[in-house]
């Protein structure tokens, strides 16, 4: 029962976000929202300790939660979140981020690019670039969905290389304009 009311969500979404666009209902382009943005994701680090020659893949499954800001009259916004997961054994993930996630497109279909940084605390301590692209859905004026994958390379205790690739929602407040 549950596949099903997910399934009628699915195929009529796309046909009531485009009914609000005709009317001039929503506005789909996040201008002036404050947003958070919550999803599960999975990352590949790929570790070389400064102590050791013998590089280490740690996969591993992880939440990221982010609060962002509204930067551009474009939709650009200016996001500060943090990432916790945790992989096989003892590995441990945490990792405060801070990017800026610039949208093209005002329909309800969009895609992004995210830019910007995270301060890697385990599996060791590191500053990381991390570059993204994504797709995003809105649905209504104060959420969509989206998809996304980026990579990151960083340096402190070690060299660390990430691939990464999630899903979430965005909730944004207020209204857009």
């Amino acid at each position: 029962m549950k596949s099903l009311a997910v399934a009628i969500c699915l195929v009529a979404a796309p046909g009531l976000a485009a009914a609000q666009e005709e009317w001039g209902g929503w506005r789909l382009d996040h201008r002036n929202q404050p947003a958070v943005l919550v999803g599960p994701a999975f990352e590949n680090l790929i570790v070389t300790a400064a102590d050791d020659d013998q590089a280490r893949s740690e996969p591993g499954g992880l939440v990221d939660l982010a609060f962002g800001l509204p930067v551009t009259d474009e939709g650009g916004e200016l996001y500060l979140g943090l990432r916790v997961g945790g992989g096989g054994g003892e590995r441990r993930l945490v990792a405060p981020h801070l990017f800026y996630r610039a949208y093209a497109g005002h329909e309800a279909w969009k895609t992004y690019f995210d830019a910007g940084a995270l301060l890697r605390i385990e599996p060791l301590v590191a500053v990381a670039a991390r570059i993204g692209l994504g797709v995003q859905y809105d649905f209504h004026e104060n959420w969509g969905a989206y998809l996304g994958a980026g990579g990151s390379l960083g340096y402190g205790q070690g060299l660390q290389v990430g691939l990464d690739a999630g899903a979430g929602v965005q909730f944004r407040f207020g209204t857009a304009g």
